[in-house]
């Protein structure tokens, strides 16, 4: 008869399944989700008054993006898929110079008609060799269209082809709005959007030193210093970006930015397109910064988010072991899906982790999650870096001791963890 002790020993310390379903969950939720919502006015309230304008999360998918996305001009921030295309081909090391090109004397000759012309230029002499490094600075810092002709001649000695290649990137990119025509964007028929300048310079930032040759300044053959012409740069930090300007396009500024939170730091790309002038160009992109994140707890310590229950009736609360922060867009939504971790047992004593609340899905209030900045599908790498993020869920009682095995029903003994909504 020693069997029956035994048998009663194994149902009392068996471990106890759970099934999970989420506290305080929308109708429309699945049982194990729960939606919480950011506080904050959605960027949406931030777009300029005219132009365009998109902005994207730490290069995630938390973008938005302002009505209206039609193309227009690029002016010179097509120089930022000259120099993603040229260092695609020929990557750059940080620190270092890189390849050596020479300067030809049809473009040399051209700089005087192109400096009366009042187009964005530095000076060239036939036969001048260049770094790399100095050509990228030139582009970039200076905004020189010639120099931006030049880096098309070198990359493959053909410049239509070299444009070819630049429209080719885009598409790849997810680029669907844009269409270049030549390489600095001196043509009011290259074209594109906000949204996709965005995610030009999300991918630009993943190249080694993008950053650095971005936010550099140009000094060019007779020692005269060409200073960065981002109005912003080392501002509001902003880090590296590109500015565009002409009659057609209007005042534009493609840019990265960091912002401190008080769940670390955060990057924002973002661009404006389309302003009147440099003043409003200036605090359209500061608004964005300043309105583009909020870090909130979407729970908090000692939140109950789950009741565990067992046959008979008996509940106990599994509650938050602390606040779980969130840092994204103003009004934004947190999915978060509630998942066993450790299984209970009967007695398990206060303090025991049963499950975890997880992070599965941020959404602006604004644009779909299910699209990246461009309006493409959103891949992994637009997962905003939040997700994830978790904390666990915990017992602050005892759990209650099993009844005598004489009070078992003929069904195996299990906790059944089930929110109920408020």
């Amino acid at each position: 008869m020693a069997v029956l002790p035994a048998l009663t020993a194994v149902l009392c310390t068996a471990a106890l399944a759970l099934s999970l379903v989420a506290f305080g969950r929308p109708a429309s939720a699945s049982a194990s989700e729960v939606v919480r919502a950011l506080p904050g006015t959605p960027p949406s309230s931030a777009w300029p008054a005219a132009g365009q304008a998109a902005l994207a999360v730490d290069g995630g998918g938390q973008y938005t993006s302002s009505p209206g996305q039609d193309p227009v001009p690029t002016a010179s921030t097509a120089k930022l898929m000259t120099a993603y295309v040229f260092l695609s081909r020929y990557p750059l090391a940080p620190g270092q110079a890189g390849r050596s090109f020479t300067v030809s004397a049809d473009e040399a000759a051209r700089y005087p008609a192109r400096l009366a012309r009042s187009e964005s230029v530095v000076p060239l002499r036939p036969g001048q060799r260049m770094s790399e490094r100095e050509a990228l600075q030139a582009l970039l810092a200076a905004s020189a269209n010639n120099v931006a002709d030049e880096l098309a001649r070198w990359y493959g000695s053909d410049p239509v082809a070299f444009v070819a290649e630049m429209n080719r990137t885009a598409h790849r990119l997810g680029m669907d709005a844009t269409h270049y025509t030549d390489p600095s964007g001196l043509h009011t028929t290259s074209i594109t959007t906000a949204a996709d300048q965005v995610r030009l310079l999300r991918a630009a930032l993943r190249l080694p030193d993008f950053a650095t040759l971005a936010s550099s300044s140009y000094t060019d053959i007779n020692g005269h210093h060409h200073t960065n012409t981002n109005p912003l740069l080392g501002r509001d930090g902003v880090f590296a970006g590109k500015t565009g300007t002409t009659r057609a396009a209007g005042h534009n500024l493609v840019f990265a930015a960091r912002r401190e939170t008080t769940a670390g730091p955060r990057i924002i790309v973002g661009a404006v397109l389309h302003q009147p002038d440099t003043a409003t160009l200036k605090t359209a992109v500061q608004h964005l910064i300043t309105n583009s994140l909020v870090t909130a707890p979407v729970v908090r310590k000692g939140e109950v988010l789950a009741w565990a229950h067992d046959d008979w009736g008996r509940s106990t609360a599994l509650h938050a072991a602390r606040d779980l922060l969130v840092t994204a867009p103003p009004g934004s939504s947190a999915t978060l899906a509630i998942e066993p971790t450790t299984a209970l047992t009967s007695s398990a004593p206060a303090g025991t982790t049963a499950a975890r609340a997880v992070v599965t899905d941020i959404q602006p209030t604004d644009n779909s999650r299910t699209r990246n900045a461009s309006g493409a599908p959103a891949t992994d790498e637009d997962h905003h870096p939040d997700e994830r993020a978790s904390i666990t869920l915990q017992t602050q009682t005892p759990l209650p001791r099993t009844p005598p095995l004489m009070w078992l029903p003929l069904r195996p003994l299990a906790w059944l963890t089930e929110a109920v909504t408020p």
